[in-house]
Parts: C-alpha cells; structure tokens; sequence
C-alpha cells in the first residue's frame, strides 16, 4: 500500500483524500464531518488508554479501514483488552452525552463504536476476542478467531449490501467492508491462512 507522509509519525493511506472527498459530495460536509470526530474520539481513546498503562504511541496509520497505532514496548493481553475497549467506550459514552446537541455525531459515533466491538480483524472486537482467546487458551485459539473474524467478515459485507439495497446509494459500508477485507488480506498475505 502507498502512503502520504507526514512527519515520521504520521501517515495516510493514498485511498484517504479521495474516498473522503466522495463522502463529502455523496452524504454531505456536515455528515463527513461527524464522522471524522467521532474517528478522532475513538482513537484519542485508545492513545489515552494506552498512556494510562504507560505505553507511548509510536505511530499513527491512517487507512479506509482506521487507524493504527502503534505502540513503544511489549504489552500483555490485559493492556490490548483494555486500550481496545476504550476507542469504542469513548465512541459511546459521547454518543449518550450529546445525543440531543449534536444527533448526527452521536450516531456516527454510536455507530462506529458498535460496528467496531464486531470479531473482524481489524477491529478493536477482533483485538479483544484474539487477546481473551489467546490468553485463555494459547495458540490453540487461532482457529476459533479466525472463524470468528470469518464470520464478522461476512455479517458486514451483507450489511453493506442490505443498506446499499434499502437506500439505493448509500455505499459507505460496502467500501469500508472492502477496506477491511484488504486490510485482512493485506496483513495476513494469503486469504488461505484466514482458516
């Protein structure tokens, strides 16, 4: 993947600007907007959480499918469950706070927060199931979070396509169901390995 760079630190997947620029001509500024905000919240969750185990954001990757962060030193399956469970906590906790101020940020937020509790790779529900799993368990509970990241997988993908079908142009899910299932594919190098 191709990336813009901003500083060391910071970087931007090249699909960025004109997917975001899509989404302002198709749902309007106001919308992408919200949605920003509610992304931004959700990562200054997990950095925050991350600094209250005493972990230091190293870099930040920014793609169609989120951010990732990583992070300076080893961290156990107790630090990945609670930095992953924060993005999602702060999503909703300023979801209920602003609900009658600010309707289409709380749902984008509330939105957002509950799509990414879901088991797929690349989200924080994926990081905590892995992490639960893996500390339970060890090694021997590959099979059952791929599985499990199969299935969410599959669960967003005819989500995308119901909302494209009721809304007749709503195409925001199906590109962020493309966007992780390339980030998967990406990540893991072979779709083989995901079973």
């Amino acid at each position: 993947m191709r990336y813009i760079y901003f500083g060391k630190r910071l970087r931007a997947g090249v699909e960025l600007p004109p997917i975001i620029c899509f989404f302002i001509y198709t749902a309007g500024a106001d919308k992408t907007i919200s949605v920003i905000a509610a992304l931004f919240l959700h990562e200054l969750g997990h950095i925050a959480a991350a600094l209250i185990r005493g972990r230091l954001p190293e870099s930040v990757t920014l793609s169609a499918a989120g951010a990732d962060i990583s992070y300076k030193g080893l961290s156990t399956y107790d630090d990945d469950i609670f930095v992953c469970s924060a993005g999602p906590a702060v999503n909703l906790i300023f979801a209920l706070l602003f609900f009658r101020i600010f309707p289409v940020f709380s749902f984008s937020g509330a939105f957002y927060g509950i799509l990414n509790l879901m088991p797929a790779p690349c989200f924080d529900g994926g990081r905590i199931l892995s992490s639960v799993l893996f500390r339970r368990y060890g090694h021997r509970a590959e099979k059952a979070v791929n599985a499990a990241g199969i299935a969410a997988l599959l669960m967003l993908y005819l989500l995308s396509v119901s909302v494209l079908f009721c809304t007749g142009s709503n195409v925001s899910l199906l590109i962020l169901c493309a966007s992780v299932f390339s980030e998967t594919y990406a990540k893991r190098g072979k779709f083989n390995n995901m079973i």
